[in-house]
């Protein structure tokens, strides 16, 4: 069977961990219900990329000393996320690799950019969903 590039993306093994963090708070949202007290709310809001973002997360009595660890967890992925793929940040590995490979070297040629492989990859899966689509 063969997957689509939006299946691969979601099935790929290095981001089960993300997933994973990502599934226990989800979970953890989830199951608290609508009727979860304000103070067993925990809510975080931070500057990135290029926005607000908030993160809540509702603990159980076992993970409330853990929240604030998960939480900042999720944030600093998001901040390693951005500098790889930020298309608004001129610092971002994404912007780094458009400045250089449009500044034609001498001859008119195009100089060669060093990619890290998740950003290739993310650009081989933005190629594939944009064939697809």
């Amino acid at each position: 069977m063969k997957l689509s590039s939006k299946s691969r993306f979601l099935f790929h093994p290095r981001f089960a961990g993300k997933k994973l963090l990502f599934c226990l708070l989800f979970t953890a949202a989830l199951s608290s219900g609508s009727d979860t007290p304000a103070r067993r709310r925990h809510t975080q809001i931070r500057y990135i990329m290029g926005t607000l973002c908030e993160i809540t997360a509702y603990p159980t009595d076992q993970d409330k000393d853990n929240t604030d660890i998960a939480i900042n967890a999720a944030f600093d992925e998001l901040k390693r996320i951005d500098s790889v793929l930020s298309n608004w940040n001129p610092n971002s590995e994404l912007m780094r690799m458009n400045s250089v490979a449009s500044r034609p070297d001498v001859g008119g040629i195009r100089p060669a950019v060093t990619l890290s492989p998740e950003l290739c990859e993310r650009i081989k899966i933005a190629l594939d969903v944009a064939r697809d689509s």
